[in-house]
């Protein structure tokens, strides 16, 4: 009865949260960028078109928007060849797997190509891609990063995931650099008041953490209170939940469907180890 009665809250929270969420289908093929005010000064020295988008993204009402604009991109943008998800394009320093390829056309200009393994960090990818080919070597080394902030996107965006956009614009312009003889000054590696991106230490804090959590239950004699183990629990079902919307955002870019039938699957996975737990004590 309780596994019934968990798996019948979680798709309920799954189907107001995807009624809430933006829909794939409903964003716009073409932005239309209102009329903004940009508290950077970025967007003056940027390649035409990525101004463009970045003026259209600051313009959208809010982060519901710009995300939806991002999941999109990443759903009608062609996948990478699998020739180029070789080391050589790998982006380092991202939570998901990105490559990146770069070449100059007939005119001198350059043309990039890339792809992800997680939908908004291809959505980003694609931001890039979109906005700097066409451009020459010299507009893309010159470019600042601080215009993800005039684009309204920053903000929204995990410390994480804000280190691997950084990343993915050093190595497009360590790239154009490359086919242009090395010879394009560099603009910041980093967004003003950020330090240099690096690996994300996310991942070791969180399993630190994970670690850390259980110590309570060795240092104190009597383990903990009925009163203390609840609010802890209560405690990480609230860092899960949310950490549960953020995968179930990304993730309805699937459907409603897969999103619901995956959420029913764990809750059913989850149900049995808690009974098998409960039986093994027992």
């Amino acid at each position: 009865m309780r596994l019934f009665l968990a798996s019948c809250a979680l798709l309920c929270g799954a189907s107001a949260l995807l009624r809430a969420a933006p829909q794939r289908r409903a964003a716009p093929r073409t932005l239309r960028p209102r009329a903004a005010t940009l508290d950077g000064s970025s967007v003056g020295a940027l390649p035409e078109t990525l101004s463009k988008l970045v003026a259209a993204m600051a313009g959208l009402p809010d982060d519901k928007y710009r995300y939806k604009q991002l999941l999109f991109w990443a759903a009608e943008a062609p996948d990478l060849a699998a020739g180029d998800k070789v080391d050589a394009n790998k982006v380092p320093g991202c939570l998901s797997t990105v490559h990146v390829t770069a070449a100059l056309d007939g005119d001198g200009r350059v043309v990039l190509a890339g792809d992800s393994d997680a939908q908004l960090t291809k959505g980003l990818v694609v931001l890039l891609v979109k906005g700097l080919s066409g451009a020459t070597v010299e507009e893309i080394c010159a470019v600042d990063p601080a215009f993800i902030r005039d684009a309204g996107i920053a903000a929204s965006l995990t410390p994480g995931r804000n280190n691997g956009f950084v990343n993915m614009l050093n190595v497009i312009k360590a790239k154009a650099r490359a086919l242009g003889g090395g010879d394009a000054p560099a603009a910041p590696a980093a967004l003003p008041g950020q330090r240099p991106p690096t690996a994300p230490a996310g991942p070791f804090v969180m399993v630190a953490m994970s670690g850390l959590g259980g110590l309570p239950f060795f240092l104190l004699p009597g383990g903990l209170s009925k009163r203390s183990a609840g609010l802890a629990n209560a405690l990480a079902a609230g860092v899960m939940l949310s950490a549960s919307y953020t995968m179930i955002y990304e993730g309805q870019v699937a459907g409603p469907k897969a999103v619901v039938s995956g959420l029913f699957l764990g809750a059913r996975s989850c149900g049995a180890r808690g009974s098998s737990s409960r039986a093994a004590r027992t």
